[in-house]
């Protein structure tokens, strides 16, 4: 499967410049088919969080989710990352990503 991938990387903008007139080989239809049916490597839970599906880790990207933060009280803030969020409720932030693992909302230090 690797090497598939590989030659999948190879047929992208054919690996090339634009400028470029070399050939490239095109995936077979078996191949074709072969990636199009392999089974997901990720799941998307709930509000654009990913997570691996055979270790269960989140995977952090750049912007994958916002956060809506509602201090003690009543103040509502919007963060766009796990680390922003930890350092404004004041948690670590392997504390705040154990906590949200499978779950939407959750109250931390009085924090929604």
């Amino acid at each position: 499967m690797y090497s598939l991938i590989i030659k999948l990387s190879y047929t992208m903008n054919n690996y090339r410049l634009s400028s470029s007139k070399s050939e490239t080989q095109n995936l077979t239809n078996e191949e074709l088919s072969l990636l199009k049916n392999s089974p997901p490597l990720v799941e998307h839970l709930e509000y654009g969080r990913v997570r691996e599906i055979h270790s269960k880790v989140i995977i952090h990207q750049s912007c994958s989710c916002i956060y809506i933060i509602q201090t003690p009280v009543g103040e509502t803030f919007r963060v766009v990352s796990l680390k922003e969020s930890a350092n404004l409720i004041g948690v670590n932030i392997k504390t705040l990503s154990k906590y949200l693992d499978d779950k939407n909302e959750i109250t931390l230090k009085d924090y929604v």
